[in-house]
């Protein structure tokens, strides 16, 4: 053996496989992973195809994602990042307000506390993907607004209290009353 090997006695069980990695540094650029759009048989995750919905995107919405990307930095696992309105020019903050609510119902842009935002982990991937789908979920849970039963239309519904028109008149003639003066 020569001085710069390991021995390395490994037990795996049946079907598990072990996987040697090189030491060395690669020197590719740091990267972000995006969505492609392609759905994986079996998956219940949606798929997002994450380029197409830039490019069809509007300026404002364009600057949040840019913003976002930005402060959210190589190392943030879940790609959450702390974004104060107080960082913005006025006319950057109505940009900022237009871009977020339109990504908001496209479901691709959630707010995990107050000032700090993630995009969708199937549309930009981060480094710990499960905990950011899992943090996700709740912003996406959260967001759903609850379901109020229907108005009823008192027209079409009548109400308990609701007395017909009809006839009405003749009833409260023929009710006793008593004027207190009598």
């Amino acid at each position: 053996m020569s001085p710069k090997t390991t021995e390395v006695t490994v037990g795996l069980e049946e079907g598990k496989q072990l996987k040697v990695v090189d030491g060395a540094r690669e020197t590719k650029p740091y990267f972000y992973m995006i969505g492609t759009g392609d759905k994986r048989t079996q998956s219940k995750i949606e798929p997002i195809n994450f380029l197409n919905e830039v490019i069809e995107m509007s300026k404002a919405e364009q600057f949040v994602i840019k913003t976002i990307v930005e402060k959210i930095g190589y190392s943030q696992e879940i790609g959450e990042a702390y974004i104060p309105t107080s960082m913005f020019n006025s006319g950057e903050v109505q940009k900022w307000k237009k871009g977020i609510k339109a990504l908001k119902e496209k479901q691709l842009v959630g707010s995990t506390k107050r000032s700090h935002f993630m995009i969708n982990p199937n549309a930009f991937i981060p480094k710990e993907y499960e905990n950011a789908l899992t943090a996700w979920n709740k912003i996406v849970k959260k967001g759903i607004p609850s379901k109020s039963p229907s108005k009823l239309d008192t027209k079409s519904d009548p109400l308990p209290y609701d007395y017909p028109e009809e006839g009405l008149c003749e009833e409260i003639e023929r009710l006793p009353y008593d004027h207190p003066s009598e």
